[in-house]
């Protein structure tokens, strides 16, 4: 009688402790996939560009212009280019995928726009600060740069004489 007392209760014990090695084996995987590094931007830009500049996504917005054309301005926080740096990595990365930049135009409070072209793409145009926010998103950020380009045209006005 002991005996059939004693079998099951050996059988619910290796049973259980089948149980608590099983949570061992996948746990290994997650920690795989944190060693993966981030890409450093998941924005996609116009033109097959990677931004590739180590960065942070301060803020990315989708706006209708006056003419009803929409728009995307993604603002990123450069994690190792200072304001004097930003125009060079950003002109390097865009050349990359084929952009070409046209020339520096002022802006207000020290900011200045730079325009970059390729054929078949969409133009970006890139917005360069002359310092960081008071409140950054990222302590590490040492400089600001605005991204835009358009992504639907204006609707085409119609005859008004129709």
């Amino acid at each position: 009688m002991r005996y059939l007392l004693t079998a099951p209760l050996l059988v619910l014990l290796a049973a259980c402790s089948g149980q608590e090695q099983a949570p061992a084996t996948p746990e290994p995987a997650p920690a795989s996939e944190a060693a993966d590094p981030a890409p450093v931007s998941a924005v996609k830009l116009p033109g097959k560009a990677e931004f590739n500049v180590p960065s942070q996504v301060r803020t990315d917005k989708v706006y209708q212009t006056k003419s009803g054309a929409t728009r995307r301005k993604v603002v990123f926080e450069l994690l190792e280019a200072t304001p004097d740096q930003s125009e060079a990595a950003v002109t390097a990365t865009l050349a990359q995928a084929g952009y070409k930049a046209g020339a520096p135009k002022a802006g207000k409070s020290g900011k200045y726009s730079v325009k970059y072209t390729k054929k078949k793409a969409a133009n970006i145009t890139a917005t360069y600060y002359p310092k960081l926010a008071k409140k950054p998103a990222n302590p590490a950020a040492k400089s600001m740069v605005a991204l835009s380009w358009q992504t639907k045209k204006a609707p085409k006005k119609a005859d008004a004489g129709k």
